[in-house]
């Protein structure tokens, strides 16, 4: 397919929109540096698996920001399913960054709510308090990823359209809206189902954050942002007889590429997010009504004797003269 170097789909242009995309691209990626460079300076695992997730989006962001230029620099290229196969890679990763982004950023608002609870010395109840930052990060990822995925669907649907030379047929396009909803869902009930599980164990607290799933992610994340820059060199290098006529091959090879893996990744982004361990048990009884009084060191030192008080010397006294006869 054909289009005076513009590779327009219902108005709008893959390559006039590259460079947009590029930038964005590479803001995102100076957000996750800057946010490395703090965490450099802290400690703990939330922190060190937080710095992980952080690495391996900006892999993918960095190397989404230089493919979006290439892609711009295609505006004269005549043959627009190049463009858009080599644009399929570059908005799987787009997206798979953001919201290995925006997770990272839920790993944060759980450790700093994990610090709070563990830091906590007053009798405040927790549902006292103004916003819910455990909630609030499940939210922002389950939004983020409904959202992205159906932004995906569109975009393949576009893809779909300058791939074959026609419109798709109508069960495509109820497929390509369906089945980011279904994942995003999926993802959203078996995350539901862990925070369940991990509320009835007695061990929660050691088993709160998640550990396979998010490597499992991250290594993900970080192979995809290494597979997208040498599919989009391969299809540079196989030359324009492939792209000349609807080929199915290179078709599924971009909707596998920039469209189901992604959700697949994805899905393991959203499962990964880390629910909040509960309060300690004394934070409990606080929060319960039932308050323990802790002796303070004044009320010890009255049950001591003075040769057992810490930084003390036993000094011993004269005896008590006895009374005349």
């Amino acid at each position: 397919m054909e289009v005076d170097g513009r590779c327009l789909t219902n108005g709008w242009s893959i390559v006039a929109a590259a460079p947009t995309n590029s930038q964005l691209a590479g803001v995102l990626a100076g957000f996750v540096f800057t946010a490395m460079i703090i965490l450099f300076a802290r400690s703990g695992p939330a922190n060190t698996k937080t710095l992980g997730l952080f690495s391996a989006s900006f892999v993918v962001l960095a190397f989404d920001s230089y493919l979006f230029s290439f892609i711009a620099g295609g505006s004269s290229d005549p043959l627009c399913r190049r463009v858009w196969t080599e644009s399929m890679a570059a908005r799987g990763m787009l997206a798979v960054g953001a919201t290995a982004l925006i997770s990272g950023i839920a790993w944060l608002l759980a450790n700093y709510t994990q610090a709070e609870n563990l830091s906590a010395q007053t009798t405040e109840h927790p549902g006292a308090r103004a916003v819910n930052l455990q909630k609030l990060a499940q939210f922002i990822v389950l939004g983020v990823a409904a959202g992205v995925c159906l932004i995906l669907g569109m975009t393949t649907l576009n893809f779909m359209y300058v791939a074959l030379g026609r419109r798709p047929p109508a069960h495509w396009v109820l497929l390509a809206y369906a089945i980011p909803l279904a994942v995003v869902t999926m993802a959203a009930i078996l995350n539901r189902t862990r925070t369940v599980r991990l509320q009835k164990n007695s061990e929660a607290d050691s088993n709160a954050w998640p550990t396979k799933s998010l490597s499992v992610a991250v290594f993900g994340t970080a192979s995809y942002g290494i597979v997208g820059p040498v599919f989009v060199g391969a299809i540079v290098n196989i030359g324009d007889a492939p792209f000349a006529a609807p080929s199915w091959i290179l078709t599924t090879c971009a909707i596998s590429i920039g469209f189901l893996t992604p959700i697949i990744l994805i899905v393991l982004l959203v499962y990964a997010v880390p629910r909040t361990p509960p309060p300690s048990r004394r934070i409990g009884a606080q929060s319960s009504g039932k308050t323990t009084s802790t002796p303070s060191p004044s009320d010890n030192a009255q049950d001591l004797p003075h040769s057992a008080l810490p930084g003390t010397v036993a000094i011993p006294l004269p005896a008590a003269p006895s009374p005349p006869d």
